[in-house]
């Protein structure tokens, strides 16, 4: 006879092997593909004839790709299980990589990130969170953020990887490694650790808590649209501002080199974040969260406009921002999760997905533009006016859930 503990300890022990294949994978996935452009650029630019611009909007392609199929994305992982599409994405990742490198010009380039974002609508991002959310119902925000901060050292282990590997084997036999990686190792782990974990008989066996969330019915349209736009807004500082931190630091009369050292540490405050999150998860609720990351980002962009004043400033502004946007992260995956609940988790995002990729997708190219023809303070009051936006919104969501623990 199945006891309640023995389904509890059931229900533990798959979270625990979750976390640990989706961190893995997520690390693997975001490792190569969206950071390897930083490292293959010059060669690229020399092998393919393509310009800076050019290869780094792959980053664009694969984003439009991955936003164009998440809502379908989404309605196949909530109907099969987001662990059954996973091992397809990871074979698409590993297509992409091989026809990366076989790539000979520009169309075979973007054919490559588009393959990049089919395999991300399903095996990255959306697919490790609803994943997530099938195995561990609504309690799944702690589980979310350690899966982050696997992925948050993507850069960390895959930059000097991936400089090495070109080094010794040429950036197109390190394509065909990584694909290999995804066939060795992400699709097999997928298999054997999810597929089967996220099922909707299983989560019906382990009694998955699959609650409808804490924003009333009636209000459910409007608290998608408001955290459509509060995500939207940041997502639009993050993705554009980060290009330009470095740029920024040299406003605080830093040079180049000190500049270069403290934007590094964008990285370990954001983890840092996460790992606070993790620890006051069971004391502060997601909507609590993303206030508070609502808040610190405009704070952080306020203060290279009224205090900069050398390497001080700089460590200041780096850590409130990289806060700001390392709680926001973890906002995007668990505060649908708190407000609208975990049934239908997987169409909820991916119908959130469409609207919010498009504007990270074109974000860097904006404010490319913007510091062409405004200037880096004019940017920097862009920036702020539409986190300010996205702070707004994340309040109005705030008095949605008032009264209710979120």
């Amino acid at each position: 006879m199945v006891t309640v503990a023995d389904i509890a300890a059931s229900r533990k022990q798959g979270i625990g092997r979750a976390v640990v294949a989706l961190g893995i994978t997520q690390m693997i996935s975001w490792g190569t593909t969206y950071y390897i452009p930083a490292v293959f650029s010059s060669s690229l630019q020399r092998d393919l004839g393509l310009s800076a611009t050019a290869v780094f909007s792959g980053i664009a392609v694969m984003l439009i790709a991955a936003a164009v199929l998440s809502w379908p994305a989404g309605r196949l992982m909530d109907r099969d299980g987001a662990g059954r599409s996973m091992p397809a994405g990871s074979l698409f990742l590993a297509l992409g990589l091989a026809t990366l490198g076989f790539a000979q010009g520009f169309w075979s380039y973007v054919a490559a990130w588009m393959l990049f974002g089919v395999g991300m609508s399903l095996a990255m991002s959306n697919a490790a969170m609803s994943a997530m959310t099938q195995i561990a119902g609504q309690g799944a925000r702690r589980s979310m953020v350690v899966v982050m901060l696997f992925g948050g050292m993507a850069a960390t282990i895959f930059w000097p990887l991936t400089l090495w590997l070109e080094a010794h084997f040429g950036w197109r036999a390190t394509c065909f490694i990584y694909a290999g990686l995804h066939v060795g190792v992400c699709a097999p782990v997928h298999r054997l650790f999810l597929a089967q974990a996220t099922t909707p008989e299983l989560r019906r066996d382990l009694a998955v808590d699959e609650a409808a969330g804490l924003v009333e019915p009636r209000h459910r349209r409007l608290a998608a649209v408001l955290i459509t736009m509060a995500v939207a807004g940041n997502g639009f500082v993050s993705w554009g501002l980060d290009l330009h931190l470095i740029a920024i630091l040299q406003e605080f009369g830093m040079t180049a080199a000190t500049a270069v050292l403290i934007a590094a540490w964008k990285g370990p405050a954001t983890l840092l974040a996460r790992a606070i999150d993790i620890a006051a998860a069971g004391r502060m609720s997601a909507i609590a969260s993303a206030v508070v990351a609502g808040v610190l980002i405009p704070v952080g962009i306020a203060l290279p406009l009224v205090y900069a004043a050398g390497p001080a400033a700089g460590v200041l502004f780096i850590t409130v921002y990289s806060f700001g946007t390392g709680l926001m992260t973890i906002v995007r995956a668990a505060l649908p999760l708190a407000l609208l609940g975990s049934q239908g988790y997987a169409v909820t995002i991916g119908r959130m997905t469409f609207p919010t990729q498009i504007v990270f997708a074109f974000s860097p190219m904006a404010y490319g533009l913007f510091l062409e023809r405004f200037g880096l303070t004019a940017t920097l009051w862009i920036a702020l006016a539409a986190s300010l936006a996205s702070l707004a919104s994340l309040l109005a969501l705030a008095r949605l859930a008032k009264g209710r623990k979120a």
